[in-house]
Parts: C-alpha cells; sequence; structure tokens
C-alpha cells in the first residue's frame, strides 16, 4: 500500500458522514504449537451509533469508533464508550487495538488512558500512556455465548506540576479496532480406564471451558459408574467447571465410583431403634446384619422380600437395589384367675393384642356375696374388661362379702385383750349374737367400712384384725 492511497484512506476515515472500520486483521500470525484465525466484520449505523458485526460479536461504537481530542490543554480528556456481544452459541474472544493513531503532542509521557468494564471485560484501571503506534490494549479477552462487555474508554492530558506549553494546544485521534479471536482446536487423548468410548481422543479449542464438551465413558463394571476426567493420571487434579482448555493438556482420564442402591423396609407397624438400618449402600460397604424391628404386642417372625429369616445379612461386594418386609405374630397372654373359695365358668384364660374386647365374669360362692376383682398392683374393678389392644400376663382375685342376715349384715373380727369380737354393721358383739352388744370402742367403722370383704383390715380400740366371714 503506498502513501497516497493511506493518505486518502485517512481523508474517508475523518468524514463525518461516512463511517468506515476496518476489523479485518490482515496479518499471518505464528505462534509454536499454536495459530488464531482472525475474522473480518460488516459495518452499518449512522455517526452518531455504529454496530460491526463479525462471525460471533456484535460491537456498537457511541459516536463512532474514532477518538479525538483536538487543542487539548492540561486536564482535559475525552471518553469513548462501546459494547461488545457475544451473538454466536460458543464462546469466543477479541482483542482490542487503538489503530490509525495520530499522535502530535511532544512529550508523549503527558498523554494517558484507563479502560473500564463493571460486567467481565478486561480492565486498565491505574493511568497508562497512550502508545504512539498501533497497539493491542486488549489481548485475548473470553466473552461467554450470550454475555456483553461494556467499555469506557478515557483519554487524558495529564496535568503535572511541570511546564507543559510544549503539548498545549496539540491533539491526539485514534480509532478503535476489535477483532474477533478464534482460538486453536487441538486434540487431546481420552484414557477411559475401566469403561469404553466410542472415540479416545476428542478436538478442544484453546480457552473453551471443557467439562460440558465431554464424553461420559460406560463403565465395564456395572456396579461403578463414571464419575469425572482428571487431568493426571494420580487422579489428584479434576476437570472442573472452570477449567479451560490449554495446549498443556494433551491427556485426560477417567475415574468411576461405586453406583449406590436404595435399601427399603415395609416395618408394618414395627420400629427399630437408632441407628436405623441404612438406606442405601454400595459394592463396597463393609458386610452388615440388618437389626431386627420390634412391635407392641407382637413377636418378629423375620423378614421377606430380598432377604429371609430373622438374620439377613448383605455381604460385601453385594449389589441392586433391596427391599424388606417385616412379619409379625400376636404374642400370647395368659389370664390366671384366683376365685377364693368361688368359682366361674368360660372365663378366657389366654388372649392377645388383637382379641376383641371381653368381660370377665364374675365368679360365685354359696354363702357371699361377690364384691370384686384385685388385679395387677393391688388395683380394683367390677366388672374387669379387657379391651382390644391390652397387652401383658394377667392375674385376678375374687374378694368376698359376707352374706350372714343379708348383704348389709356384715362381720369383721376384732381382737381384743386376745378376744375375738365381732363387729356387726358398725356395732361390737362378743359373739355372733347380734343382741348382745360391746362398748362401741372396741369397733370402731366409718360408713365407708360398712361394706366388709373378707381379708379386709379394720381396727378400733388402738387395736386392728382383718374381717372374715363367721
Amino acid at each position: 500500500m503506498n502513501n497516497n492511497v493511506i493518505e486518502k484512506f485517512k481523508k474517508w476515515v475523518k468524514n463525518p458522514y461516512v463511517i468506515a472500520i476496518t476489523l479485518a486483521l490482515l496479518l499471518v500470525v505464528t505462534i509454536t504449537a499454536t495459530s488464531y484465525a482472525y475474522f473480518t466484520a460488516n459495518v452499518t449505523g449512522t455517526g452518531q451509533n455504529t454496530v460491526v458485526t463479525t462471525t460471533s460479536l456484535e460491537i456498537e461504537f457511541t459516536d463512532g469508533p474514532t477518538v479525538s481530542l483536538q487543542n487539548a490543554l492540561p486536564g482535559e480528556y475525552v471518553e469513548k464508550t462501546f459494547k461488545v456481544e457475544n451473538k454466536g452459541s460458543g464462546d469466543t474472544t477479541y482483542d482490542v487495538y487503538m489503530s490509525d493513531l495520530i499522535n502530535g503532542f511532544a512529550d508523549k509521557t503527558d498523554l494517558v488512558y484507563t479502560l473500564i468494564s463493571n460486567d467481565g471485560g478486561y480492565n486498565v484501571i491505574t493511568q497508562t500512556q497512550v502508545p504512539d503506534t498501533n497497539t493491542k490494549i486488549v489481548n485475548a479477552q473470553l466473552l461467554r455465548a450470550g454475555e456483553e462487555h461494556n467499555y469506557t474508554l478515557r483519554i487524558t492530558f495529564k496535568e503535572t506540576n511541570d511546564n507543559q506549553d510544549d503539548n498545549k494546544g496539540k491533539s491526539f485521534s485514534t480509532i478503535i479496532r476489535i477483532n474477533e479471536v478464534k482460538a486453536p482446536s487441538l486434540s487431546v487423548r481420552l484414557h477411559p480406564n475401566e469403561g469404553t468410548l466410542d472415540s479416545n481422543t476428542i478436538d478442544l479449542v484453546v480457552g473453551d471451558s471443557i467439562r460440558s464438551l465431554l464424553p461420559t465413558p460406560v463403565s465395564t463394571r456395572s456396579e461403578y459408574t463414571f464419575a469425572n476426567w482428571w487431568l493426571d493420571s494420580n487422579l489428584t487434579m479434576p476437570v472442573t467447571a472452570m477449567t479451560t482448555m490449554t495446549t498443556d493438556i494433551k491427556d485426560l482420564y477417567a475415574r468411576y465410583v461405586p453406583v449406590n442402591y436404595s435399601l427399603s423396609y415395609t416395618l408394618n407397624g414395627g420400629s427399630v431403634s437408632n441407628p436405623k438400618n441404612p438406606t442405601s449402600y454400595n459394592v463396597e460397604t463393609p458386610t452388615f446384619t440388618l437389626k431386627n424391628p420390634t412391635k407392641n404386642g407382637y413377636n418378629f417372625t423375620g423378614w421377606s422380600g430380598d432377604g429371609t429369616g430373622t438374620e439377613v445379612t448383605i455381604n460385601q461386594g453385594s449389589s441392586g437395589d433391596k427391599s424388606f418386609t417385616a412379619n409379625w405374630s400376636p404374642i400370647t397372654y395368659n389370664i390366671t384367675y384366683n376365685y377364693n373359695g368361688g368359682s366361674a365358668s368360660s372365663n378366657q384364660t389366654t388372649y392377645n393384642i388383637e382379641t376383641n374386647t371381653f368381660t370377665i365374669n364374675n365368679p360365685t360362692r354359696s354363702g357371699y356375696y361377690f364384691y370384686d376383682w384385685v388385679g395387677y398392683n393391688n388395683s380394683r374393678s367390677n366388672p374387669v374388661q379387657i379391651t382390644k389392644g391390652s397387652t401383658g400376663d394377667k392375674t385376678f382375685t375374687a374378694q368376698w362379702l359376707c352374706a350372714k342376715a343379708g348383704a348389709n349384715n356384715l362381720y369383721g373380727l376384732y381382737n381384743s385383750s386376745g378376744n375375738i369380737t365381732l363387729c356387726y354393721n358398725g356395732n361390737p358383739n362378743s359373739n355372733p349374737n347380734p343382741n348382745k352388744e360391746l362398748p362401741s370402742s372396741y369397733c370402731t367403722m366409718s360408713t365407708s367400712q360398712n361394706s366388709i370383704y373378707e381379708g379386709q383390715l379394720i381396727s378400733g380400740g388402738g387395736m386392728s384384725s382383718t374381717a372374715t366371714c363367721p
């Protein structure tokens, strides 16, 4: 390209009604083991807004891509805002250049720039001297699919305490050029170890996040499943969501973990004390035996399902989901009766938790009235009812009232100075003849004691004895 062509191009760029941006970097870049492809751009827009599109990128400049600081004085600056958006389906990278520089400053150190992006782009926060030749200011910046980077470029005539007269009124201009850079694709060897793949190599693009791009091998051992790829054969450096392709990655290694199988239980109303039986296991789990459940009122008769009997063991090396069902039989409880001289018929002598509610038949005894039953912990009841859902062995003892001279003519014994005295309706008698009374102090009974049952403890006159029927 001769000098006349260059001058015509510069005049064309400065025309306020025509915006021209050359984003085609006509270079052949040679890098050891790596080559990058650069893409040309299509330009649309007016002097107020310019949109540039490349293969994947859409670049929008406010007031075009030219940055110009004219007749500058110390402290003055100019800003340019632009947006780089990835419209493609994959990640890409881009470079940003200051190109076509015209720098009239005598002391080039007075002219500085900053480049700020608040949404993931590259930042030049510290004031940096503006180059005096075409220079790349952003190198291979990664831009994910669907994301955008917004930039503000500020070029400042830095004010110093020195004499700056030689730079006053000077001018500077540049055109911002953005190139989409496509990284090279490199072949990586895949080592599936105890697994299989359709292909043991894969081509990956330098700079790409690789985890989601890698295939999933199928384990040759059914009890194991693929877990992840690793960067080293010792499996110390896993591939993560943040791992990007570099020229250093030559091989990737598969790792597998045991499949977790479920253990489910149908306890049918039973329970297992803590710690509970496990709900999962794998081929490497040490051998263990299931804890048997318990259920109030029932005997555990064993497991059924994927294990049977009252002792089910799952050996190390087992596999597959398993389910177990607890089986039960009601416990039979005994009922014992002490009729205490009486008798009864048809009373049940056994029952279980499922037996329907029933009432015990009261006994009979000649010359006596039945009073009540004495049961567990000296509890007293008449009648006695055993409800469905009850448990435990039970014993009941009959208590009787004396029937002589009618139900209310009840007698008790009282030992006074070695003499036996009968208490008749609360009044003492020295013999069974109710007409011969002794002083009441010898046998005192409260109203509640008028119904005396045989064996009841009664007291009076400072002494006590148990009641009996004469």
